[in-house]
């Protein structure tokens, strides 16, 4: 392997946990302000409204107990191993949310893949900066 490959690889491995508390930041910023304008089925809004939501027309929130799960752990952005009073885990909630069901009784709310689209350039710059400080000081070592 070159220097290139192993200066690169060292920057994604320094990268990670600032990439990770960006995302988590980000991913936590769209979901409160719903960044993305999602839309609930009109029935969905009603039982928020009926249930005293405070944010009935804003999907991934009401009890606020989903985003309370999201945490970053070992430089991954991820649910926690806990359980939501639906009885799915919240890694199986937070999937079934994302993607939606083929019945579409749930349609997508593909907040987690839209960070990620938006936040690439961001990550890009991080990485390559990051990779410019190793690599100089790599050369400078080799001299």
């Amino acid at each position: 392997m070159g220097l290139e490959e192993d200066v690169l690889r060292q920057a994604v491995k320094d990268s990670v946990p600032e990439i990770a508390e960006l995302f988590y930041e980000e991913l936590i910023h769209n979901i409160e302000t719903n960044k993305y304008k999602l839309k609930l089925k009109p029935s969905t809004i009603a039982r928020k409204i009926a249930g005293g939501s405070s944010t009935p027309d804003t999907p991934l929130m009401d009890k606020g107990d989903l985003i309370s799960h999201i945490v970053i752990s070992d430089g991954k952005v991820k649910y926690d191993d806990g359980t939501h009073y639906s009885g799915l885990s919240y890694k199986e909630l937070g999937t079934i949310l994302e993607k939606g069901r083929l019945d579409k009784s749930i349609l997508p709310f593909p907040i987690w893949r839209y960070t990620l689209r938006d936040l690439r350039p961001r990550v890009k710059k991080i990485i390559g900066n990051r990779f410019k400080k190793l690599y100089l000081i790599a050369l400078k070592k080799r001299l």
